[in-house]
């Protein structure tokens, strides 16, 4: 079997993933599967990187897509000497991974693998993100079996309609691409299905507890917490065997869900650094980022999310003290908030010019400002707002 998703699929450090919860069912039922692919990890956790300037505008910060980042672990609930780590989690699903890009890449998959099965999760991304509408991610799900059948002929297929996700304000186009898509899939399949390559539809958005008005199944509205892994789960193993006359007992939820950890961050530092001052503390296992409170005294303090141990207050003046703490979010669920540690700012680095006059033109503005001296000043970043 390969598993071809994206974020949904692949998962974040800490996750048991949907992927583990459908082994454990193939391995309690006693069945025997490979699952196959290039990838065995979720997505990593952000590792500390030093504070910098901004850039100035105009310089671009896009290097283009880099390696897929597939070196995060699993939730540590799962025993060190399960099978799953012996191949039972290799996958081919990525952060962002669209039909779009994976129509030209099934092929060479397929070629390299030879899985008799496709366990397909894919879609949001393109009618999300605006890459396709419905139609054309139609399209490219149809260009997708193509590719994978002619690599292997016989290859079945279970593919997932897409989920609704939490509503985001301005996009009620997403709710009807979602229902549009999903709505024609039934007749797809019955036309693109054969009796030497079938396919059977995975009922995804029906079995996932999430909608625009609420989502109890995902910790950020759309990814799955530990609720969402087991639905998800559940609706590819129906279609197993259901669809394919998989033997085993039908997949049960649970009426009590396993608890995530989450321990709060510890060995908190707050250093006066070069243009400010630097807050470090050791990662957290399974953290998905880290929500940092700073602020000092006559002020009201602020609360900002970060994704790697490590928060950097760079607009302050000499003399301030600073305090912070900090507070980790695994998946759905937030671990205690740590003590308060302070430091006081001493910034060397150039301050911001003076005298910053402004002056409208006839076909927009003019500003000018004193140069800075004392300091090796070799370029200005001029910020506006229209």
């Amino acid at each position: 079997i390969m598993i071809v998703g994206d974020s949904i699929s692949q998962g974040r450090n800490g996750d048991f993933t949907w992927r583990y919860r459908l082994w454990e069912w193939f391995h309690n039922n006693g069945v025997s599967v490979n699952l196959v692919g290039p990838y065995t990890g979720t997505v990593e956790q952000d590792p500390v990187q030093p504070a910098t300037p901004p850039l100035p505008y105009g310089q671009d910060t896009q290097s283009g897509p880099g390696p897929v980042r597939q070196l995060g672990g699993y939730n540590s609930g799962i025993p060190s000497n399960s099978g799953f780590f012996n191949g039972g989690n290799r996958h081919f699903s990525a952060w962002g991974r669209q039909m779009a890009q994976d129509m030209s890449l099934i092929q060479g998959m397929v070629s390299q693998y030879q899985p008799d099965y496709i366990l397909l999760e894919l879609g949001f991304n393109d009618v999300g993100w605006f890459v396709s509408d419905a139609y054309g991610t139609l399209q490219s799900l149809t260009a997708f079996i193509k590719n994978a059948r002619a690599a292997k002929p016989d290859i079945g297929f279970a593919i997932a309609n897409i989920p609704q996700r939490l509503f985001i304000g301005g996009r009620d186009d997403l709710i009807t691409k979602t229902d549009d898509y999903n709505g024609a899939l039934p007749s797809l399949f019955l036309s693109l299905s054969t009796a030497e390559s079938p396919i059977k539809l995975v009922q995804f958005r029906e079995n996932y507890s999430c909608n625009p008005d609420g989502c109890p199944a995902g910790s950020d509205g759309l990814h799955p917490n530990a609720l969402g892994e087991f639905q998800i789960a559940k609706a590819f193993a129906n279609t197993l065997s259901q669809g394919f006359n998989w033997p085993g007992n039908a997949f049960v939820i649970n009426g009590t869900i396993p608890a995530r950890a989450c321990s709060t961050p510890v060995n908190v530092k707050a250093t006066p650094s070069t243009c400010g001052i630097t807050v470090t503390w050791d990662p957290v296992d399974g953290a998905y980022g880290y929500i940092v409170t700073s602020g000092f005294n006559g002020a009201v303090s602020s609360v900002f999310n970060v994704t790697q141990p490590m928060y950097a207050t760079t607009w302050t003046a000499a003399g301030i003290e600073w305090f912070y703490q900090v507070q980790a979010f695994c998946s759905d669920v937030r671990s205690g908030i740590s003590g308060q540690v302070t430091a006081t700012a001493n910034p060397t680095c150039a301050p911001g010019p003076s005298n910053v006059v402004v002056r409208s033109t006839a076909d927009g503005i003019d500003m000018s400002w004193d140069a800075v001296t004392g300091y090796d000043v070799d370029v200005y970043g001029a910020i506006y707002y229209d």
